[in-house]
């Protein structure tokens, strides 16, 4: 996944987080991943879950060149801006994208705009903290569960 970034949107009005080199860009472009680029909104105004960040893009390299997904069902935990989601389903995976509200709402914008790159994929909102939402899950069983930069301690 050697792709190249273009910033489409540089949001200048605002700083963001400064502790991130894609953060403060309100859409980013991945060409040369797959056949087709994949674009990615991002909005920090949600927070952190609201970024892409490295362990999302080295988790999305690294499948994309050593895993075969065919035919497999895989959840993506804490989805966020759902890149990770979006190259399993280009791999022929049945995705299961999953966080919580409002980052949930990016996530499902990055897949539907990914959507010709995918092969099948569902948008379910699960807190881990309630046991319920475990029930909204299309699966009882996955292949694959996959994680990246998945704890996050706020400050209190």
């Amino acid at each position: 996944m050697e792709g190249t970034v273009i910033h489409l949107s540089l949001e200048t009005e605002e700083t963001g987080f400064d502790d991130y080199r894609y953060a403060n860009h309100k859409v980013l472009v991945f060409e040369d991943i797959l056949t087709q680029p994949i674009c990615i909104e991002q909005n920090w105004k949600l927070g952190k879950g609201g970024i892409l960040w490295d362990s999302a893009y080295i988790l999305a390299d690294y499948i994309h060149k050593n895993c075969d997904f065919r035919g497999k069902k895989v959840i993506e935990l804490g989805a966020g801006c759902a890149l990770t989601s979006i190259i399993a389903g280009s791999m022929g995976a049945e995705v299961v994208s999953t966080d919580i509200q409002p980052t949930l709402q990016l996530t499902s914008r990055n897949l539907d705009r990914n959507q010709a790159l995918i092969q099948s994929y569902t948008v379910v909102e699960l807190n881990w903290t309630k046991p319920e939402d475990r029930e909204n899950l299309p699966y009882e069983k996955f292949d694959v569960i996959l994680m990246s930069d998945l704890f996050y301690l706020p400050v209190t």
